[in-house]
C-alpha cells in the first residue's frame, strides 16, 4: 500500500465566486463548487495490478521541468507575480476614478443540486472506487440565476454616482458607460509584454452611493453598491497575444 490518498472530483460547477482587493494588497480569487461526483482511488488496494490510477499533475514534474518548458506551461521566471492593487485603472462610467480605496466583486450562479431514487446493488467492497454505486452523489447540477454585487470604496472627486442613483440610471452596453478593472503585471523589462487582466461589466445599476458628512478637513468617503447584469473578463497572457 503506497499510503496514496487522491480525491476525485467530476462534474464540477461553480457555486459562488468573489475577486478582491484593497490598498497595497495583491488581487485575490475565492471560488467555490460542487461536484456531481466524488470518490477515493483505490486502486492501490486491489489484490492485482495494484497502484494509484491517477497521478498528481506537478507541473515542475511534468510539463515544467525545463526553463523553455516552464515558460509554456505559464510558471517562467518571473511570471508568477500577483497582480496588485496599485498597478491597477479603474473607469466607471467612462472615468478614471484614481481615489478607490478597495472593492469586492462577487457571483453567484444560483446553482441547485437535486438527489433522485436510485437503484443500486448495497454489496460493497473495500477497494470500491464509488460506494453504493454512486446512490450518495447527485443527480442533476442545475444552475438557477445568476446574480453579481459589487462594492468600491471611493474617495469622492465627482457627485456623478450620487446623481446616477438618485435619478435610478441603467448602464447600458456602451463603451462610455462600463465599469473597466484592468490589472497590468510588472515586468523586468520595458521590451517585455506583461500579463494584462481586464474585467469589464457593461450593464449596471448603482444601487447604493451613501453621502458621507466628513470630519473637520476631512475627505468624502463612500462605499458604493452595483448590481452588474453582466460581466466578461479579457486576459492576455505571456505566451498568448490578444
Amino acid at each position: 500500500d503506497s499510503k496514496e490518498l487522491n480525491r476525485m472530483y467530476r462534474g464540477c460547477k461553480v457555486t459562488d465566486f468573489t475577486l478582491s482587493t484593497d490598498t497595497d494588497a495583491a488581487l485575490k480569487l475565492s471560488v467555490n463548487f460542487n461536484a456531481a461526483l466524488c470518490y477515493t482511488d483505490t486502486g492501490r488496494l486491489e489484490a492485482a495490478n495494484k497502484g494509484s490510477r491517477y497521478n498528481a499533475h506537478r507541473l515542475f514534474d511534468d510539463t515544467g521541468s525545463t526553463e523553455p518548458n516552464r515558460y509554456v506551461a505559464g510558471i517562467g521566471r518571473g511570471t508568477q507575480k500577483p497582480f496588485m492593487f496599485y498597478n491597477g485603472e479603474i473607469l466607471v462610467a467612462g472615468q478614471t476614478v484614481a481615489q478607490v480605496t478597495d472593492f469586492s466583486l462577487t457571483g453567484s450562479t444560483g446553482l441547485q443540486t437535486h438527489y433522485n431514487i436510485q437503484g443500486s446493488s448495497i454489496a460493497t467492497a473495500d477497494t470500491d472506487q464509488v460506494p453504493f454505486a454512486g446512490s450518495r452523489n447527485p443527480s442533476l447540477l442545475v444552475e438557477g440565476q445568476t446574480s453579481y454585487e459589487m462594492t468600491m470604496g471611493i474617495i469622492v472627486d465627482d457627485p456623478v454616482f450620487f446623481h446616477k442613483m438618485r435619478t435610478a440610471t441603467e448602464f447600458t452596453n456602451n463603451a462610455t458607460n462600463q465599469i473597466t478593472l484592468t490589472f497590468t503585471e510588472n515586468v523586468a523589462s520595458a521590451a517585455t509584454v506583461p500579463e494584462k487582466m481586464s474585467i469589464i461589466i457593461d450593464d449596471y445599476y448603482i444601487i447604493e452611493a451613501p453621502l458621507q458628512i466628513p470630519e473637520d478637513k476631512g475627505v468624502v468617503k463612500s462605499t458604493l453598491k452595483i448590481m452588474p447584469k453582466s460581466i466578461k473578463a479579457v486576459c492576455r497572457d505571456t505566451i498568448m497575444r490578444y
